[in-house]
C-alpha cells in the first residue's frame, strides 16, 4: 500500500469527522506538553545564575562531557523536531477541516497554538546558554557605550581592565561586530541592569523574545495575504520551530531582532497601498543596520517595487518616499559611530572559519600555502561561487522564464517570487559565502521557508535546521569524546555533511521536480489538449459508423 494512501487513511481516522478535529487538539496539547517538558528540565538543568561564572561554560564542560548526556541531549532533539514535525502536520490539516463548531473554540485550539511558544520562551529566559555565550558579549559590548562613552563598533571591551563584565567575555578583544541600530536597542534594554551581569543579560534576552514574539505575529500576517488556508501551519513553522526557540530562549541571540524588521519590511513591500510600501526600505535597511546579512534583500525589494505589485502605477512613488524617509535616520545614525582611525569588529570576525564549505575548502589549502593566502582564497572563492548565484537569482526574479510565461493558471504571483528569491538568496549565501557558520544563523531563513509555496522548500528549511541542531552534538560530543585524535578535517567534513547533507538534497529534488513540471509545460504548449464538447462529453462513434 502506498505511503500516502496510508496516511490518508490514518488521517480519516483521526481527523476525517467533525468531532475527531477535538483529537487532533488534544494532540497538539500533548505534543506542546511534551516539548514544554524537555523545555523546563533544561532550565532547572543548567540554571543561568549558579552557572553565570567567570569561566567560560558549555553544554559539554556544564556535563563534564558525558557520553549520556550527549545521548539525552540527541533524544531531546528528536523529540522536540518530531513534536514539532507533528503538529506542523497536523495544523495543516486542521485547519481545512475546522470552520465551524466547538472545536474552533479559542481555549481549544487557538490557545495552544499561540500560547506554546510564548510560555517556551519564557522558560528558558531563565536557562544558561549552553551552545553559545553571545548574549554575555552584547551585555559587555553595550557597556563600551552606556559607562565609557566610546564607539563599540570598533573598540573592544578589553579596552578597559576594570569593568566588571570583562572576565565574563570570552571574545575581550573584539569590538561588537553588528550594526548601529543594534547598539541602540542593546543601550536601551539594558539600561536599568547597573553593574548586574545576571539583569544585563536578562534584558538582552527579553529584548530577543519581544522581538521574536513580534516576528511571529508578522509571520501570521504574512500568511493571511500569501497563504491564508495555510497560515497556521506557517506560524507553526517558525513559532514552534525547536532552533528558533531554543536560540532565541536559552541563547537570546539577536537574530530574531534582525528578523523582525525583515518581515516588517516585507509586510510593507506586499501591501496593496503605495504609501505602505513606502515604510518597506526603511524596515529593510533597518534589519541591515543590526546584522549585515539582510542588505541580501535590498535589491530584490528594489526590483518588486519597480516591477511587481502595484509598482507598474506606483513604483516610483514608495522608492522616493522611502528613500527619504530611510536617510532621514541612517545619515545621522551611521555619522554617530564613524570611525575611519579602528578596525570595525564585522570585518574581524570574518577571520574565522567553521563548520562551512569554504572551511573545508581553508583547511585543504593550508598545506599548500600559509595561513592568510590560504585564508584569502578560501573566502575568494566562497564569496565569488555565491556572487555568481546571487546574480542569477537577480536576473531570474528581475526577468521571469519560461515557466512562468507558460502556466498562466498556476504561475506563482510576484510576492510568491519575491519570498522564493529570498528565501534561495540566504540559502546559498549559507551554503557557500558563510565562513563561520552558527546553528543561529538559520532564524532568518525560517520564516521565509514557512511562507514559501513550495512543500520542499518547507522540508528544506525544516532539515537545515535538524542539521543544524545536531551539528552542536557533533562538536560539543563527538569531537571531544571519540574523536579528539582524529584530524580538524574529518571533523569539520563530518559537521559539514550533517548541516548542509540533506539540505542540499532536497535542493536538487526541487530542481528535479522544477524541470518536470517545465517539460510538461511545454509539451502542453505545444500540443494542447482538444477542446471539450460544449453539447457534454463526446460519444464513442458505432464502428459501423467510421
Amino acid at each position: 500500500m502506498p505511503g500516502g494512501t496510508r496516511l490518508g487513511r490514518w488521517w480519516s481516522r483521526l481527523a476525517g469527522q467533525d468531532e475527531s478535529v477535538g483529537r487532533a487538539a488534544l494532540l497538539i496539547i500533548l505534543c506542546a506538553l511534551l516539548s514544554l517538558g524537555i523545555y523546563l528540565y533544561a532550565t532547572l538543568r543548567f540554571p543561568l545564575a549558579p552557572n553565570l561564572t567567570p569561566t567560560p561554560l558549555d553544554l559539554g564542560k556544564l556535563t563534564g562531557y558525558n557520553p549520556v548526556d550527549g545521548e539525552f541531549f540527541l533524544l531531546a532533539i528528536a523529540l522536540l523536531f518530531g513534536a514539532w514535525g507533528l503538529v506542523c502536520l497536523v495544523a495543516g490539516r486542521i485547519e481545512r477541516q475546522a470552520t465551524t463548531g466547538w472545536w474552533r473554540a479559542p481555549w481549544l485550539l487557538s490557545g495552544p497554538l499561540f500560547s506554546f511558544p510564548i510560555i517556551a520562551l519564557l522558560v528558558q529566559l531563565f536557562m544558561y546558554p549552553i551552545t553559545a555565550l553571545d548574549v554575555v558579549d552584547y551585555a559587555s559590548q553595550i557597556r563600551v557605550w552606556t559607562i565609557y562613552h566610546a564607539n563599540p563598533l570598533t573598540i573592544a571591551p578589553l579596552a578597559f581592565p576594570g569593568d566588571p563584565f570583562l572576565p565574563f567575555n570570552i571574545y575581550p578583544w573584539m569590538p561588537s561586530p553588528y550594526g548601529p541600530l543594534w547598539i541602540i536597542l542593546s543601550a536601551q534594554a539594558s539600561q536599568f541592569a547597573g553593574d548586574s551581569i545576571l539583569a544585563a543579560i536578562i534584558a538582552q534576552k527579553m529584548l530577543s523574545i519581544l522581538a521574536c514574539i513580534g516576528s511571529m505575529r508578522l509571520v501570521w500576517l504574512l500568511a493571511e495575504r500569501l497563504r491564508p488556508e495555510r497560515r497556521w501551519q506557517a506560524f507553526v513553522f517558525f513559532a514552534w520551530n525547536p532552533l528558533v526557540l531554543f536560540e532565541t530562549g536559552a541563547n537570546g541571540h539577536n537574530d530574531v531582532v534582525m528578523v523582525f524588521f525583515i518581515l516588517a519590511g516585507l509586510l510593507a513591500l506586499m501591501s496593496p497601498r503605495w504609501y505602505w510600501q513606502a515604510f518597506a526600505l526603511p524596515f529593510l535597511v533597518a534589519s541591515v543596520l543590526i546584522k549585515w546579512t539582510s542588505v541580501l534583500l535590498l535589491p530584490l525589494a528594489l526590483i518588486y517595487l519597480l516591477r511587481g505589485g502595484r509598482a507598474r502605477r506606483w513604483g516610483l512613488a514608495p522608492l522616493g518616499v522611502g528613500t527619504a524617509l530611510t536617510l532621514a535616520y541612517v545619515v545621522p545614525l551611521i555619522a554617530a559611530f564613524w570611525d575611519t582611525q579602528h578596525t570595525p569588529g564585522v570585518l574581524l570576525q570574518s577571520q574565522s572559519f567553521t563548520a562551512s564549505l569554504t572551511a573545508l575548502i581553508h583547511l585543504l589549502l593550508l598545506p599548500i600555502y600559509n595561513d592568510p593566502l590560504a585564508g584569502t582564497a578560501a573566502r575568494d572563492i566562497g564569496v565569488g561561487a555565491f556572487a555568481l548565484v546571487y546574480l542569477f537569482l537577480l536576473a531570474r526574479f528581475a526577468f521571469p522564464g519560461p515557466r512562468e510565461r507558460l502556466a498562466a493558471g498556476g504561475k506563482l504571483t510576484e510576492q510568491q517570487r519575491l519570498l522564493v528569491a529570498s528565501l534561495e538568496s540566504y540559502f546559498w549565501y549559507f551554503v557557500l559565502a558563510t565562513f563561520w557558520f552558527q546553528a543561529w544563523y538559520l532564524i532568518a531563513l525560517l520564516p521565509l521557508a514557512a511562507l514559501a509555496p513550495n512543500p520542499l522548500m518547507r522540508i528544506r528549511g525544516a532539515l537545515f535546521s535538524l542539521g543544524a541542531m545536531l551539528s552542536y552534538v557533533v562538536f560539543i560530543f563527538l569531537w571531544v569524546v571519540y574523536w579528539w585524535n582524529q584530524p580538524v578535517f574529518s571533523v569539520e567534513l563530518v559537521a559539514c555533511i550533517v548541516i548542509f547533507g540533506l539540505p542540499l538534497m532536497t535542493r536538487a529534488l526541487e530542481g528535479w521536480q522544477t524541470r518536470q513540471r517545465l517539460y510538461a509545460l511545454l509539451a502542453r504548449a505545444q500540443f494542447p489538449p482538444a477542446p471539450a464538447d460544449a453539447e457534454g462529453p463526446r460519444r464513442r462513434k458505432s464502428w459501423w459508423l467510421l
